[in-house]
C-alpha cells in the first residue's frame, strides 16, 4: 500500500458555519507533515474525514489511493491517535492494547513491543484510570503503532506530556518518518511544529493558507532585520538610509536595519570610519511567521493592556 494521504476539494461544516472548503492535500511519506491552525480551524475534522469518522460536505479523502472504509485491514495500514481519553479506564494498559490486538489478529509479542517502544512496559499492569494525560498519550501512540502501519496520524500528541515526553515524541516521530512512513501531526503550537515538522499545512477561516516545507515557509513569510549598535547611531542611520536601507532606532545606541545584510552594513560603516559594537542578523520565528500569515483568519482577538490586538488561538 502506498503511504500517501490525499484530499481533493475537501469541504466540511454546515449551513451557518463552514469550517473549510476546497481543501487539496498531498501528504507524502518520509517526513513529518504538520497540520496547523487555530482551535476550531478544522484540524481534527480533517483527520476524522480521512479516517472515515466524519463525512465531508464535498470532496473526498484517500489513503493510499482508496477510501479508508475500503481498507480490509485498517490497523495494518493506518494508525491514529485522535483522543487520548478514549480508553476503558478499568483495564490495565496491557489488557487494553491486547484487546485491540486480538480484534485485529495481532499477537501478544507485538503488544509487549509497542508498550516498550512508548515507555509503558513498567506500568503495563496499571489501570488506565490512574494514568496522567501524558501517559494516556503514550498509550494512544502504542495503539497507533500496533499494526506496524505505513501511515500514522496524531492529533495534538504533545498535550499533557512533560518536557522529557515532548523531547521523546519529537525524536520518535522523526525516527518513524526516517523509516519511510507518512507521519501526519496536528497542532496549534507553532513552537512545537518548528522543532518537529519538515512540511507545514496551515488552515484558517475556511481555506488553505500554506502548504510548503517549513524552511520555505519561514523564508517566504518571516520578517528579518539586522540589529546594529554603534557609538554614532545617527551618522550610521543616515548612511544606511542613503544606501536604500530602512532604519529605526532600538534602544539608546541600537538600530534595526532592513534592506541590507550584515556584511553590507559592516562594509559601509568601515568605509566611513563609523565604529560598530554589535552586528546581529535576526530572523522571525516560525511562530511569528504563522501569526503574521493568519492574522486575518483568526476568529477572535483579545487586547493587551497596551491596547494591542492579540490573536486568540
Amino acid at each position: 500500500m502506498s503511504a500517501i494521504l490525499t484530499a481533493k476539494g475537501l469541504a466540511a461544516g454546515h449551513a451557518d458555519r463552514l469550517l473549510f472548503s476546497g481543501l487539496d492535500l498531498v501528504i507524502a511519506p518520509g517526513e513529518i507533515t504538520g497540520l496547523v491552525g487555530a482551535n476550531g480551524a478544522g484540524k481534527t475534522t480533517t483527520m476524522r474525514i480521512i479516517l472515515g469518522l466524519d463525512s465531508p460536505t464535498a470532496g473526498r479523502a484517500l489513503v493510499g489511493g482508496q477510501p479508508y472504509q475500503g481498507i480490509v485491514r485498517p490497523l495494518h495500514q493506518v494508525g491514529a491517535l485522535l483522543d487520548a481519553d478514549a480508553m476503558h479506564p478499568g483495564r490495565s494498559s496491557y489488557a487494553h492494547v491486547l484487546s485491540v490486538a486480538q480484534s485485529n489478529g495481532i499477537g501478544r509479542r507485538r503488544v509487549t513491543e509497542v508498550l516498550r517502544l512508548t515507555g509503558l512496559e513498567s506500568v503495563a499492569d496499571r489501570r488506565v484510570k490512574g494514568f496522567s494525560l501524558g501517559m494516556k498519550q503514550r498509550l494512544g501512540i502504542a495503539l497507533a503503532l500496533l499494526g506496524d502501519p505505513p501511515v500514522l496520524m496524531f492529533d495534538e500528541p504533545v498535550n499533557g506530556l512533560d518536557p522529557e515526553g515532548v523531547h521523546w515524541i519529537r525524536r520518535f516521530f522523526k525516527s518513524l518518518a526516517a523509516e519511510g512512513r507518512t507521519v501526519f501531526v496536528s497542532s496549534h503550537l507553532m513552537s512545537e511544529m518548528a522543532l518537529t515538522a519538515e512540511h507545514l499545512i496551515i488552515i484558517g477561516r475556511g481555506r488553505l493558507l500554506a502548504d510548503m516545507p517549513t524552511a520555505a515557509f519561514i523564508e517566504a513569510n518571516a520578517s528579518r532585520d539586522v540589529l546594529v549598535r554603534s557609538p554614532r547611531p545617527g551618522d550610521l542611520a543616515r548612511l544606511l538610509t542613503a544606501h536604500g536601507a530602512t532604519v529605526s532606532p532600538e534602544g539608546d545606541d541600537g538600530l534595526s536595519v532592513r534592506g541590507l545584510d550584515a556584511p553590507a552594513i559592516a562594509g559601509l560603516a568601515a568605509g566611513h570610519g563609523i565604529g560598530v559594537h554589535e552586528l546581529t542578523p535576526r530572523y522571525a520565528s516560525l511562530e511569528e511567521a504563522y501569526l503574521d500569515i493568519t492574522k486575518d483568519s483568526v476568529e477572535f482577538h483579545a487586547r493587551s493592556q497596551a491596547g494591542e490586538r492579540t490573536a486568540v488561538p
